[in-house]
């Protein structure tokens, strides 16, 4: 087994542990929070943020996740990566029915099951490849369209008059995710082409991320998609918020793998996608009337 995948796996394992502690430290300490609301009442927010040891001990676990992913990505393939690490949604809904008390229904049973298989289908393929570079202008087409839509996610709903804000903030939490994957990548490639080796833990590996202009794209990704998760939580179930953020999140990087990054795609990995997708749009449409 390749070693960049026992990194996806404790990173996925890490991922969905810390989306469970920080839903409960946001609902049952924070309560739903909006933009407006954010804007207006920042400070006392991020008191109660702060002064949340559940809520804080989510974001460091998740950390901790961010670092195992970023090294996989730069020893693999990001079409491998990127959907592996997203069976974290299936231990989330287990942990979210163990500890959260949320239902899991048939129909959620049946999409853990997805997730599963759809993991071990992609995982049939992986392998470690060398690195090569990426051309600039289709990532700069690419990171323009991505911000369009989710201004269409947010816009939206506020034209339309919708109240329900569960799944505009999940599916615009999931673009941002799934640009900080895509940046998180071209980092490591910018990083292995200045011909310093990509070590995670390592200082010299993080000086030279710091010298590349794609880290502080991959840090306005990864502050924006933050915010509009935290927004998630508090508007939706973990069990409705993560698939959201999982279908979407994979979108980007699938993309980028085949046009960015010349990734070959076989049919063992198409079939695990789409049981990933499959498995996330069945939690998605699932007829469950359950609140918070």
């Amino acid at each position: 087994m390749p070693h960049y995948l026992l990194l996806t796996i404790f990173a996925c394992l890490a991922f969905g542990i810390a989306a469970v502690l920080q839903k409960y430290g946001v609902s049952k300490k924070v309560g739903k929070v909006s933009l407006k609301g954010f804007a207006g009442k920042w400070k006392e927010l991020l008191k109660s943020f702060i002064a949340n040891p559940v809520w804080i001990a989510g974001v460091l676990l998740e950390g901790i996740a961010a670092a195992l992913f970023f090294q996989a990505l730069s020893e693999g393939e990001i079409t491998v990566v990127q959907p592996l690490v997203n069976l974290n949604v299936a231990v989330t809904v287990i942990l979210g029915v163990l500890f959260l008390h949320e239902r899991l229904s048939g129909i959620e049973l049946v999409s853990v099951v997805l997730f599963t298989c759809g993991a071990l289908l992609i995982g049939l393929g992986a392998q470690k490849v060398a690195q090569g570079g990426y051309p600039l202008q289709p990532l700069i087409v690419l990171s323009g369209f991505s911000v369009a839509i989710v201004f269409l996610a947010l816009v939206v709903p506020l034209l339309l008059k919708k109240s329900s804000w569960e799944v505009p903030f999940s599916i615009a939490t999931g673009i941002m995710f799934g640009m900080g994957t895509l940046y998180m990548k071209v980092i490591s490639i910018d990083v292995l082409s200045s011909g310093q080796e990509f070590v995670i833990v390592s200082p010299y590996t993080w000086w030279a991320m710091l010298k590349t202009f794609s880290i502080w794209f991959f840090i306005l990704w990864s502050i924006l998609g933050f915010l509009f998760l935290q927004i998630s939580f508090s508007h939706g179930r973990v069990s409705i918020v993560m698939p959201v953020v999982t279908v979407v999140s994979m979108i980007v990087p699938f993309i980028s793998g085949l046009f960015l990054f010349s990734e070959k795609v076989g049919p063992t990995r198409v079939a695990g996608l789409l049981f990933l997708a499959a498995g996330s749009l069945l939690m998605i449409f699932k007829k469950n009337k359950q609140n918070i």
